[in-house]
């Protein structure tokens, strides 16, 4: 069975200069503001270390960057990223639960 594609979509932080993209209009927000919803909700909560699961296109790829320079800038601490395949998922998702298992002394637990 082959996965659905996802739609095109431009996350390219070039076509926000409006004066030579006048009539570019986003219909999702660009990897910047995804980052910062995100360091928000982090410092809300009182975490300054985690892992990143990252499904290994583009787009993913570009919004896990704009995060990691954005965690620096906030002393949140990456400790590991993985890129996942899109076919990550296994029917009992031991993939997800053994990277967990693996990472949370590192996050969670002690150092």
């Amino acid at each position: 069975m082959v996965a659905p594609r996802r739609p095109l979509r431009c996350s390219d932080s070039k076509v926000s200069d409006k004066e030579k993209y006048p009539t570019f209009a986003r219909t999702l927000p660009p990897s910047s503001k995804v980052s910062k919803s995100l360091i928000s909700l982090l410092k809300h909560f009182k975490w300054d270390r985690l892992m990143l699961l990252v499904a290994n296109d583009t787009s993913n790829k570009q919004i896990s960057e704009a995060l990691i320079a954005l965690a620096a800038k906030h002393q949140i601490d990456i400790v590991e990223t993985f890129y996942l395949p899109g076919d990550y998922l296994t029917k009992d998702n031991t993939t997800l639960k053994n990277i967990v298992m693996e990472t949370y002394d590192k996050t969670r637990g002690k150092l």
